[in-house]
């Protein structure tokens, strides 16, 4: 992910065309936004599946396959964001399913990546737990790990087998509680969801830091390293 990122700043277009790039920014379990060649209306997808330079495989909404909505031959721009680099491509329907909902893809002939900031981030693996606010429950805390955090966010991975269902949709805010310095200190956060992806029971959370509430990357960098990297 790190060698796409780096060519989506360094191409200023922010052009990938090589297959095995653009295989390289694709994720299993990850959301999607589709729009249709020409529409206006945009709905979600979920990226199953691929073969290298052949096809992609969504799973599509019930709704857009039956209705005829989505049909082959339809021309597709994809969207989404993955580890602060929004991407997005045109392909062809080659072929729909209705149960399961599915679309099979055409391979698209190229990609575009825009960083959405340039701000240095920092790979970490920070313990971490994450509190949702939901009616059913009354409020959910989850164990989760930090992967990356910059000024204005970080991703964090947690596991949800065997929970409550939750509201995960972008915009739900999640309070963070960071274990530092070998879990002797406490840093608590208020972030915002802003893309998820699910893959066998985890799920990972691309947030952003509420009202400046943003960790201190120099400080974090010292804390972390300084505990060995927990």
């Amino acid at each position: 992910m790190k060698q796409i990122d780096e060519l989506a700043v360094a191409s200023g277009s922010g052009a990938i065309n090589d297959p095995k790039q653009l295989a390289a920014a694709l994720r299993v379990g990850h959301q999607v936004m589709i729009q249709k060649q020409g529409a206006n209306a945009r709905f979600r997808a979920v990226i199953v599946g691929w073969s290298d330079d052949r096809y992609v495989i969504a799973e599509l909404p019930r709704s857009q396959t039956i209705s005829g909505h989505v049909a082959a031959g339809d021309e597709l721009v994809l969207r989404y964001i993955l580890r602060g680099v929004v991407y997005a491509f045109v392909c062809r329907v080659m072929h729909v399913a209705f149960d399961p909902s599915l679309a099979v893809l055409a391979w698209p002939g190229g990609m575009s990546a825009l960083p959405l900031t340039t701000e240095r981030r920092l790979s970490v693996q920070i313990p971490a737990t994450m509190e949702i606010d939901s009616e059913e429950t009354g409020g959910v805390t989850l164990l989760a790990t930090v992967t990356d955090v910059s000024s204005g966010g970080c991703q964090v991975e947690a596991v949800t087998v065997g929970g409550p269902a939750l509201n995960m949709d972008q915009g739900v805010r999640a309070k963070l509680r960071l274990s530092l310095v070998g879990n002797r200190r406490e840093k608590t956060v208020e972030t915002e969801i802003r893309n998820v992806m699910v893959s066998a029971g985890k799920v990972i959370l691309g947030m952003s830091f509420v009202d400046n509430a943003g960790l201190d990357l120099r400080e974090l960098a010292e804390e972390f390293f300084s505990a060995g990297g927990q």
